[in-house]
């Protein structure tokens, strides 16, 4: 018995020590955010992801989510006003009962009968579905450091044209303002950004958003099928690769899954695209965390898809570029109009030249560093 109590003793330790340690503080740099999807739910093709990939430093994944949100948002009630969330009762069962005997006019205000609990299940769900519903974005783990990927649920946002409207209002506003220096013009240009810009202006860790129209496995036999039928917004109808016929059936499923589901020649942001005589191109291929992804034969099996005559490859600064990025098991394809004048669609950069512009000091980017 005595052998017993003092292992006990051992064991739990005297209140004492308790008091002395201090609680623990989570770190802001090493946070990590854990309330994103799986990273397999980019490439699965029964819900055609799309969405704009962010990246950021490593170890700023959580203040990238948040920024990349906040701005993405505060731009979305801007130009897509139709597709806010509506605030959906989930947190009130009770409103589902207000809002059923608002639409009895007639009739007068008697308690209902308890419902079962099936029904209040039922109900429960039917609310956090109708919530799910209602979301514009969703954040999906990129599965490599420094990318976050933001999926667009809604329909009618278009990636292209988002990020594009993004960068252009950042960019007009930047080429319009006056350049008198003084102190009171900096204090009242200052405050006449609207919400988006001001939002803009406080991002300090994210700096590239690229769009990306649909996503894939970061495989060869996916991602060239994927890029034809992206590539025919652009002027001139795209041949279809001579190598079609000897494929194998994986490869022709892919490419008949990829023509069905991009249908962007009919888009207002497309049309412009497919409508100019000639169009300058170049192919923008990057791969993070896949050793298997071969960029030069990506690019070279992508550009023979593509007519010379119509539309010419332009390394330097092209008016469309056809971005590939692959990440670990995934890969996204995008079709980016102005990428080298908005600065490469670096938020970063776009907002240190507004700030300049307008006089408004610039604080240097912090970077974490390892002890």
């Amino acid at each position: 018995a005595a052998a017993q109590t003092h292992m006990a003793s051992k064991r739990s330790p005297s209140p004492s020590r308790l008091e002395d340690k201090p609680p623990k503080q989570a770190k802001a740099v090493g946070a990590k955010f854990t309330h994103w999807k799986k990273h397999s739910t980019l490439f699965n093709y029964s819900e055609r992801t799309k969405g704009v990939l962010a990246s950021c430093d490593q170890g700023r994944e959580a203040q990238c989510v948040a920024e990349a949100l906040a701005l993405l948002h505060a731009y979305a009630d801007e130009f897509y006003p139709h597709t806010k969330p509506a605030l959906a009762p989930v947190d009130e069962p009770s409103s589902s009962s207000s809002s059923s005997s608002s639409f009895s006019s007639s009739a007068p205000s008697i308690d209902p009968p308890p419902a079962s609990t099936s029904e209040d299940q039922s109900s429960s769900s039917s609310t956090t579905a109708t919530a799910k519903k209602t979301k514009r974005f969703e954040v999906i783990d990129a599965g490599s450091k420094g990318m976050v990927f933001f999926r667009i649920v809604h329909e009618d946002i278009c990636p292209s044209e988002f990020i594009w409207r993004i960068f252009n209002d950042l960019y007009t506003l930047t080429s319009t303002t006056p350049d008198s220096s003084s102190s009171s013009s900096t204090s009242s240009s200052s405050s006449s950004f609207t919400p988006a810009q001001s939002q803009a202006l406080r991002c300090k860790v994210t700096n590239r958003l690229v769009p990306l129209e649909r996503t894939c496995v970061g495989e060869m036999d996916v991602v060239v099928p994927l890029a034809g039928a992206l590539l025919k917004c652009l002027p001139g109808t795209p041949p279809t690769p001579s190598s079609s016929s000897s494929s194998s059936s994986s490869s022709s499923e892919s490419s008949s899954v990829a023509d069905a589901s991009f249908s962007l020649e009919s888009h207002p942001f497309f049309q412009e695209i497919k409508q100019r005589p000639t169009v300058t191109w170049a192919v923008e291929c990057r791969a993070r965390n896949n050793v298997k992804f071969n960029k030069e034969q990506c690019i070279n099996s992508v550009a023979q898809l593509v007519d010379d005559t119509v539309c010419k490859v332009d390394l330097s600064r092209p008016a469309v570029i056809l971005a590939v990025e692959a990440f670990k098991s995934a890969a996204g394809l995008g079709l980016i109009k102005d990428f080298h004048k908005f600065g490469k669609y670096n938020v970063g950069m776009a907002t240190e030249k507004l700030k300049k512009s307008r006089g408004i000091p610039v604080v240097e980017k912090h970077t974490a560093t390892k002890k």
